[in-house]
């Protein structure tokens, strides 16, 4: 993540954060797109990532393990389950741009500008 982005405005702002494990593996999977995206080198990319982690409570599955299969049949995309279901289970919004993680309503979900506004 770029460290002059709003998202690293928003961790700098914030503490408290949570994310299910899972989060780890999916930007495994984008980190190249991501980091071309930064325009960090690998190097640097995988510096500040780690600074953003270390801001993160990794929560694994048996936390929220109960609200999975309702947070299934509430998402489009079936990677968005574990954070629904994290935030089923801790009573949290969730932080997406994904405009599709709106539209099932059971959980807040807060786009980026939003949660600028809130934490300023």
């Amino acid at each position: 993540m770029k460290p002059d982005s709003a998202a690293s405005e928003i961790f700098e702002l914030g503490s408290g954060w949570e994310a299910p494990e899972f989060v780890k593996v999916e930007l495994g999977e984008y980190e190249e797109l991501c980091r071309k995206k930064s325009g960090l080198g690998v190097a640097d990319f995988r510096k500040r990532r780690d600074e953003v982690f270390s801001r993160i409570r990794f929560v694994a599955v048996p936390e929220y393990k109960r609200f999975l299969r309702k947070a299934l049949q509430l998402v489009e995309d079936i990677d968005d389950a574990p954070y629904v279901a994290l935030a089923l289970a801790t009573r949290s919004p969730v932080w997406s741009n994904d405009s599709g993680m709106k539209r099932h309503g059971n959980v807040v979900v807060l786009s980026t500008e939003e949660l600028i506004r809130l934490l300023s």
